[in-house]
């Protein structure tokens, strides 16, 4: 009765594997279709943003049309604008992709977004004008749907993550 044999019919694969290893650990995970909803809305997301970014040295030249607010919200805060745009779209590009792969620093991206998206806004509106150059209405409806959709995503990859579907 005392030694184990691995050999031995008895012995399931559990106990042969690699130290650490189990055979739940290793078998392909099936991705939620949140997942795939929340990669597929940021993918489509970033490659929009893509696209805009070729506007920026006209909208620098100053042959755009448009008020007087549009001209110093332009003049001001066109540098802040689009480095503060690309780091929150490589974050946001990065968590969707580790999302998308259920890897867990995915959470670690959208926490980093979820800091990062009211301090930009915040600047927008106290350094640069921007509620006034878009609109206050639709500013408003902008910073909070953004916000709003931020935090839920950033909730879900943290229920993920807490139920240890990300790996």
């Amino acid at each position: 009765m005392g030694d184990f044999d691995p050999s031995s019919p008895k012995a399931s694969p559990a106990t042969t594997s690699s130290v650490g290893a189990s055979p739940a650990a290793d078998a392909p995970r099936k991705r939620p279709i949140a997942v795939w909803v929340i990669s597929i809305i940021y993918f489509i997301t970033v490659f929009f943003s893509l696209l805009s970014l070729p506007l920026i040295p006209y909208m620098l030249s100053g042959t755009t049309s448009g008020n007087d607010v549009h001209r110093q919200y332009f003049s001001l805060g066109i540098i802040f604008e689009c480095a503060s745009t690309f780091l929150l779209m490589i974050l946001n590009l990065a968590g969707a992709l580790l999302l998308f792969f259920l890897q867990r620093p995915a959470v670690y991206c959208f926490g980093a977004v979820i800091v990062l998206d009211p301090l930009y806004y915040l600047c927008e509106i106290f350094f640069t004008n921007g509620l006034g150059a878009i609109g206050y209405g639709s500013a408003s409806v902008v910073i909070i749907s953004d916000v709003s959709f931020s935090l839920a995503v950033f909730g879900y990859a943290l229920y993920l993550y807490r139920t240890k579907v990300l790996r």
